[in-house]
């Protein structure tokens, strides 16, 4: 459970999986291979990566540091942090309550007077509801078996996909001389605990709010109380977004910190980091971070419970069909991305599917009422029988 070791040589895995090494193999079947390996091992590093200051010597030593980031020398100046919001939209309104969230130094949706917003991450989050189509099964019944009665009623799922739409900002100072300061007290997640607590929490005196999808921030106005928890903080940054703190001009955004302050990752959103910039070495107080090991990004969801093999939900809105088990009947699982009109017709035959054989179900006759028909038709064809040979019988006497 230690850190990755970054600084290691040798030759990468993915040189080893080449076409002259794997000659029964198509080129491009291997290539395609050899370059989601290297792209696999690439984030890994990413992910695992934690920059600070590696000199033992130095007042800002970083026991957690795989990567020196020369802030061994570096003093670093302050900054105040303005707190943050997100913004959601999506066509269903109730799925935003969840996700939207207010900054707590405004108590809307923008920052403080002297701070700008700053764009943190974008993003998606997938939600699925039922609403299934269900059809009465009738069979025959009654006088001759000539009426339909009730048997039970059938439900089909009819999953329907909604997404909600977030934006997540936060508020760097642009005056010197604002009166509004923030405490900044970690960020954890599902997966991922808050090292200023070791656990899914935030400190003492300290509020928690919404952060991406699945993440937390941990917040304080309380200067008196919350400052023994609270270390110097010096912005974020993420996989879409740098950190303007880190620039020395006011038009370029860096995805690193200010000089004097260490990277820590904060969580992972959907395969997308969220690094924020702390005093270099103040968490070397805390125990050595786990490895984070994949995935680094949402699995996908199962979409049916009767059809589990057939479609598959990312939760960046992609749909996974698997064209094997519904679509082709082909030797080996497939699995491909469809559109969201290709999905609605496949779901739309699979329903038509199971009701035209139910409706085949229903045209067929029981056996008790199959018997009971059979006798009725030989009783008929004997009274049939029978009449014609009375009425012959009856016209020769006539005759006679």
């Amino acid at each position: 459970k230690e850190m990755a070791v970054i600084n290691r040589y040798g030759d990468p895995l993915h040189t080893l999986i080449t076409p002259y090494l794997l000659p029964d193999v198509p080129p491009s079947i291997v290539l395609n291979i050899s370059r989601l390996v290297a792209e696999a091992a690439e984030k890994y590093y990413k992910v695992n990566t934690h920059k600070g200051c590696t000199d033992p010597s130095s007042e800002n030593y970083d026991s957690k540091a795989n990567i020196d980031d020369k802030s061994c020398s570096a003093s670093g100046q302050t900054f105040k942090f303005g707190g943050v919001y997100q913004t959601c939209t999506s066509s269903k309104i109730s799925l935003c309550k969840n996700i939207e969230q207010k900054n707590i130094a405004t108590g809307t949706f923008s920052c403080p007077i002297g701070y700008q917003s700053i764009p943190l991450l974008s993003g998606k989050k997938l939600f699925t509801i039922d609403n299934p189509r269900c059809r009465d099964i009738t069979e025959t019944c009654g006088f001759l078996w000539m009426s339909r009665c009730f048997v039970r009623q059938i439900c089909y799922s009819n999953f329907v996909t909604y997404f909600a739409e977030y934006r997540t900002f936060w508020c760097g100072a642009t005056e010197s001389d604002v009166v509004t300061n923030h405490l900044f007290g970690g960020i954890f997640s599902n997966d991922r605990p808050n090292p200023f607590t070791g656990s899914l929490t935030c400190p003492q005196n300290f509020d928690k709010l919404k952060l991406a999808a699945d993440g937390f921030i941990c917040m304080s106005n309380d200067k008196e109380l919350g400052s023994p928890f609270a270390f110097p903080f010096a912005g974020f940054y993420s996989c879409e977004h740098g950190n303007p703190l880190a620039s020395n001009t006011s038009n370029s955004s860096q995805p690193n910190c200010p000089a004097g302050y260490a990277q820590h990752l904060g969580m992972i959103d959907n395969d997308c980091e969220i690094n924020y910039c702390l005093k270099a070495g103040v968490l070397s107080i805390f125990k050595n971070e786990n490895i984070i090991r994949p995935p680094f990004m949402d699995l996908p969801l199962s979409i049916l419970n009767k059809s589990r093999d057939y479609f598959l939900l990312a939760s960046n809105g992609s749909i996974w069909v698997n064209r094997h088990s519904f679509i082709e009947d082909i030797g080996d699982d497939e699995w491909v991305i469809i559109s969201n009109e290709d999905y609605s017709k496949a779901m739309d035959e699979m329903h038509n599917q199971g009701e035209k054989q139910d409706g085949e179900n229903n045209l067929s006759v029981p056996p008790a009422a199959a018997g009971t028909i059979g006798a009725l038709i030989i009783l008929a064809v004997v009274l049939a029988i029978t009449t014609v040979i009375f009425a012959y019988m009856w016209r020769r006497k006539t005759l006679i």
